[in-house]
């Protein structure tokens, strides 16, 4: 079996996902620790860690069954560094 090249499973992976839909109170209570707020410009933004890369396929299909499409999606892989990831 093969396929597989992004590092080992359980890696955590910061993910932010930008939608042209406002928060919807039934995604939120799927994305559990990720945070989703309304932009000025219109839409949304989901922001946060997530332990795996199971969870983050997890999240694209939350959002696929909600029909909500994203504007854009950027995810990384965090390698064991605490507090590690993105600043705004």
């Amino acid at each position: 079996m093969g396929g597989h090249t992004g590092g080992r499973h359980g890696d955590a992976w910061l993910l932010e996902i930008r939608t042209r839909a406002g928060p919807d109170p039934r995604l939120l209570e799927y994305l559990g620790n990720l945070e989703m707020v309304s932009r000025a410009t219109g839409g949304s933004t989901i922001r946060g860690e997530l332990a795996d890369i199971s969870a983050v396929y997890g999240v694209i299909l939350a959002l696929r069954d909600s029909g909500i499409q994203p504007e854009s999606f950027r995810a990384e892989r965090l390698q064991g560094v605490e507090g590690e990831g993105w600043t705004t």
